[in-house]
């Protein structure tokens, strides 16, 4: 089975990225070909990137990407964002490989995934509940959950499982169909920023079949055992896992992240205060982590219930 990992960015999240692809690398299996979509810049072949990809035994391919679709959003604003290109990279990859994992630049991959083994039920996509969504818990003043009580089943787009059998060419029509509407109204918040999120939610509405938190499992809850386990980590917010923050880092983060350091020649680190800043931040952030408790609450009981369409 041919099982492509992919990630699509512009040049601001490059740095950031080859670690995210590199955890992929790491916890990937020999039939796994890696992909970096650039858009609206070049990776240069002397990229200490390919070296590494190399002397993994991995394929590594870096193809450039275009917005070749005008979008007008909100009558005269046009969308470019790098975000709204990952359909079109999926599409792009399902033509050439019987699964595809895409992944956001902000993503960790710590244990392996077993990509060729993951059942899809019939759903052309596989994904993780957004932990703020269920409890409609926003980072964005002003942004509040049309929901009115009722949870929506609503997914996490920074960490996407494709089933390249039930995906057509037709869901990327409908993926940007589903943006022009999201710019005359969100169906799922008020005053909503998350064109791309939104829109790969009414493309797939009840349509993905959902996996464990552990396989995407946001910043939100940080401090909560689900994330010391996950097999993914998703740093969610303005604050990724660099630059190393000692306290938000983790001794995992750390590991990983000097396990890919020395790849790249660099520096280890080592937290001297042995994780008290960590400890004295979890005691401030005590009534978010609790949001987040609550969250894994409400997603566990989604989870033993049907979805119904």
């Amino acid at each position: 089975m041919k099982v492509a990992v992919a990630l699509v960015l512009d040049s601001r999240a490059f740095e950031l990225a080859k670690y995210s692809l590199i955890s992929a690398m790491l916890h990937g299996e020999s039939n796994h070909h890696y992909y970096i979509f650039s858009h609206n810049f070049d990776i240069s072949e002397d990229d200490p990137i390919f070296t590494i990809a190399r002397d993994m035994g991995v394929v590594l391919r870096c193809p450039r990407i275009r917005q070749d679709r005008e979008i007008l959003y909100n009558n005269d604003f046009r969308v470019t964002s790098t975000s709204l290109l990952k359909i079109d990279a999926i599409d792009i990859l399902s033509k050439d490989y019987d699964k595809v994992l895409y992944i956001d630049p902000d993503v960790l991959i710590f244990d392996r995934l077993q990509i060729a083994d993951l059942s899809f039920d019939s759903h052309p996509i596989a994904a993780v509940y957004d932990m703020a969504e269920v409890i409609g818990t926003y980072d964005v003043v002003g942004m509040e959950s049309k929901s009115a009580g009722e949870t929506p089943h609503y997914f996490n787009s920074g960490v996407i499982f494709v089933d390249s059998k039930k995906w057509s060419s037709g869901l990327v029509d409908q993926f940007y169909r589903n943006v022009i509407e999201h710019g005359r109204d969100c169906r799922y918040r008020a005053n909503c920023t998350s064109v791309d999120q939104c829109a790969w939610n009414m493309t797939f509405d009840r349509n993905w079949k959902r996996l464990p938190l552990d396989h995407n499992f946001q910043a939100f809850g940080i401090y909560l055992d689900g994330w010391k386990q996950a097999k993914v980590r998703h740093y969610v917010g303005k604050q990724k896992f660099l630059p190393i923050r000692w306290h938000r880092n983790d001794d995992r983060d750390v590991a990983l992240i000097n396990e890919i350091h020395r790849k790249f020649g660099k520096k280890t680190l080592f937290n001297p205060l042995g994780g008290i800043l960590r400890g004295l931040n979890m005691i401030r952030k005590i009534k978010l982590t609790r949001l987040a408790d609550a969250s894994i609450r409400k997603i566990d009981d989604l989870l033993a219930a049907p979805m119904i369409h």
